[in-house]
């Protein structure tokens, strides 16, 4: 199918290992501007290694310019998901990128040709023959979402949850940190990285708060789930990497810091003021300065849950106390900042605000897109108020 959608665009195609240099090089000179920072992805040596950590089918795009020359990139990813408790692949529509100087004929080829991607996507074997297909926009990025989020567009792109990237740059103060760490060391609940006894605890825990989600990864009883998958494929990621919050012997909340940097880093382009002055504040709390030209390390806080059980402030907190003791053990120094998702109804940022933490926000918007059928048939993607669903900061 994807073949018979291309041989009517003389402009796209697929990119092969062969394009490799030229995507880094196209990459490497388009920014992405995220509120008062502009950044670019290096993915070197290899772009497409990277896509192996976001899904099990990958495709990407590229749009050429009058002399062949790459103009434009766009990637496609999917993975097994739960959807309201029962599996289907998903794919994420990610990595878009177009040069200013794209000729206007490619343009139109790559949005008819979008247009008809989603409106044929089950029948794409590349993409893994998805149900549903999602991408993300930045609150910040006008100008995409005056392009793909009208309310009359083909394709329709309609908001799933709304979402804050919450970046730590590091505490302020750290007076009375011994003692905060005592407190909770003999509170109702206990903080501590993994073991490997921790496995099928581990396992079922996440198994049962992603089952009763509307929209999640597959993390299964199994031994071929979403857990196993990263660690397998997911370069330095253990199980032990895992930090996690205990009820007595159960556990009730569970993060993995990953930085992934091996496969993907991002370079600072241009920073706004108030950013300079954070990255000259950084040398202070023992981590290298911010500045243009200079990769940004992250640290992301992955595979997020908190026991769905509790109520809301609860959950903030156990979340909040899990940071807290993440930075007591000084895990975060050789990174620049620690950044995680904060979903609609989380409000876990509520309890940083009480804290001496420096940081900053992006707000963005996940999108379900559809064609006009399966808007008709009502074929939509959605999630409750509160939910961490299937959708990772470290692989977005």
């Amino acid at each position: 199918m994807l073949t018979a959608l291309l041989a009517k665009y003389s402009r796209i195609r697929l990119g092969t290992k062969r394009d490799n240099e030229s995507i880094l090089s196209f990459f490497s000179k388009v920014a992405m501007d995220v509120g008062p920072i502009s950044l670019r992805y290096d993915r070197s040596p290899d772009f497409f290694a990277f896509l192996k950590v976001q899904g099990t089918h990958s495709v990407v795009f590229i749009m050429e310019n009058d002399g062949q020359t790459i103009g434009g990139v766009g990637v496609v990813t999917s993975r097994e998901c739960l959807v309201g408790g029962r599996v289907a692949v998903v794919s994420y529509l990610s990595d878009l990128r177009t040069d200013t100087k794209l000729s206007k004929r490619t343009r139109v080829q790559w949005r008819q040709l979008y247009e008809e991607i989603v409106e044929h996507c089950r029948e794409i074997d590349e993409f893994g023959n998805p149900e549903y297909l999602y991408s993300a926009i930045l609150d910040d990025n006008k100008a995409a979402i005056r392009a793909f989020a009208k309310e009359d567009g083909r394709p329709r792109y309609l908001p799933i949850v709304t979402y804050k990237t919450i970046n730590i740059f590091g505490r302020f103060i750290r007076v009375g940190g011994k003692i905060r760490h005592y407190l909770r060391a003999n509170s109702k609940y206990q903080y501590r990285f993994a073991t490997k006894d921790d496995y099928f605890a581990l396992k079922e825990f996440l198994y049962f708060e992603n089952s009763k989600k509307r929209l999640a990864y597959n993390f299964t009883k199994k031994d071929d789930g979403e857990l196993e998958r990263r660690l397998k494929v997911w370069p330095d990621f253990k199980l032990t990497d895992f930090f996690l919050a205990l009820e007595g012997e159960k556990i009730v909340g569970c993060f993995a810091p990953w930085s992934g940097s091996t496969l993907r880093k991002l370079v600072v382009v241009e920073a706004s003021f108030s950013y300079m002055v954070i990255g000259r504040i950084l040398p202070l709390l023992g981590r290298d300065i911010v500045a243009p030209g200079k990769a940004l390390n992250v640290q992301y806080i992955t595979t997020i849950e908190v026991d769905s059980a509790k109520d809301v402030n609860e959950r903030k907190e156990i979340f909040g106390n899990m940071i807290d003791e993440l930075f007591f053990r000084r895990t975060h120094v050789k990174y620049h900042i620690t950044s995680f998702f904060d979903y609609n109804g989380c409000m876990f940022k509520d309890y940083f605000r009480k804290k001496e933490y420096l940081l900053t926000q992006n707000e963005a918007t996940l999108y379900q897109v559809l064609s006009p059928a399966d808007v008709e048939s009502n074929h939509l993607l959605s999630c409750n108020d509160g939910e961490i669903i299937g959708f990772d900061l470290g692989i977005a």
